[in-house]
């Protein structure tokens, strides 16, 4: 009988099992790790550059002098003796100066790399790279809206294309956006206009109708009182299906109606009389009704004014809400 210890097959499988799963973890793992601290570093440069855009007022100096007003100094940029990081805020965190936010969005897109030097995403062992847009309260990764201003341009959106394969850190951030004017479209009695209206409006004998998208982020009405004295004076809204028709849109005298069809009809939907000094905030009113109606995130809509006698301005954005008064959006920062 042979006495001498024997290894079983069985265990010799075992045995290469298992020295195989523990080499493939431990070249696994590391990897696994760096990723993380990838996508940490990422998230870390996105939640500073948030901080330094809306937290600090920017700031320049040189031999001259030194100041908050970086903007005004475009002339400068990019001198070897001129100092400055462009920060965006007005005086306080999250209220926002219009005049930066364009500056800086000019500035990215002429310089794109000093904007990364003086941001501080290059360093002597990284660079990164960058895209910071304003875009409105909805907008999401896979719908953004971008806000526009008055003359319909993209307020900002500046940086490089965001890739679509590579770790991409998003960090977003609500911001008030001082002065809101710059923002919205504002004109008085609307058979002045297409003055300062968008581009998608145009003046049918003596009535506007314009195109819109849903949903409308602020319309309101602001009444200043009767164009003539002793005369009857009206404002009718309507709204209709891009394919439509809104042939004509008068509302009762001494009222203020919002409908949806070619006219105002018996029962509009809303309705109230005309004060002077009183301002008309129709925006939950009208987003309400277009829902009602079968209407989805970013539709078409057809509006038109009928009007008679009104010295009026209306303040509308598809783009920018107002909360509290003041212009509300959220920036949106994206590093790799």
């Amino acid at each position: 009988m042979m006495e001498g210890g024997k290894l079983s097959l069985d265990l010799l499988i075992g045995l290469s099992i298992f020295l195989f799963t523990f080499m493939f973890i431990a070249s696994f793992l590391p990897g696994v790790f760096a990723d993380v601290r990838n996508e940490i570093g990422l998230m870390h440069e996105a939640y500073r550059l948030g901080v330094v855009l809306t937290e600090m007022d920017g700031y320049w100096r040189n031999s001259s002098g030194n100041g908050t007003n970086w903007h005004e100094k475009s002339d400068q940029w990019g001198k070897p003796d001129f100092y400055f990081f462009p920060g965006l805020a007005k005086g306080k965190a999250d209220y926002l100066s219009y005049e930066k936010i364009r500056a800086f969005n000019n500035l990215a897109k002429s310089n794109y790399d000093l904007v990364r030097d003086v941001l501080g995403l290059k360093t002597f062992d990284r660079e990164y790279d960058f895209n910071v847009s304003l875009e409105s309260l909805d907008s999401t990764p896979y719908s953004p809206f971008l806000v526009k201003n008055r003359a319909g341009e993209v307020v900002l959106q500046a940086g490089k294309p965001i890739p679509s394969s590579a770790y991409v850190s998003r960090y977003e951030r609500f911001v008030w956006i001082d002065p809101y004017y710059d923002l919205i479209i504002q004109d008085m009695n609307p058979r002045n206009l297409p003055r300062n209206f968008p581009k998608e409006c145009i003046d049918i004998e003596g009535d506007v109708q314009c195109e819109l998208t849903y949903p409308i982020k602020l319309f309101r009405v602001n009444v200043y009182g009767q164009a003539g004295p002793a005369q009857p004076w009206w404002l009718g809204i309507c709204f209709n299906y891009l394919t439509g028709s809104i042939p004509s849109c008068n509302a009762d005298p001494g009222k203020i109606e919002v409908d949806f069809g070619p006219h105002i009809s018996d029962n509009p939907v809303f309705s109230d009389n005309l004060v002077e000094g009183k301002s008309y905030d129709l925006t939950q009113t009208i987003n309400r009704m277009l829902k009602e109606r079968g209407f989805r995130i970013g539709d078409k809509v057809l509006v038109s004014f009928g009007v008679k006698n009104i010295d009026a301005t209306l303040d509308l954005s598809d783009s920018v809400a107002l909360i509290a008064g003041k212009a509300a959006a959220k920036i949106v920062i994206h590093v790799w």
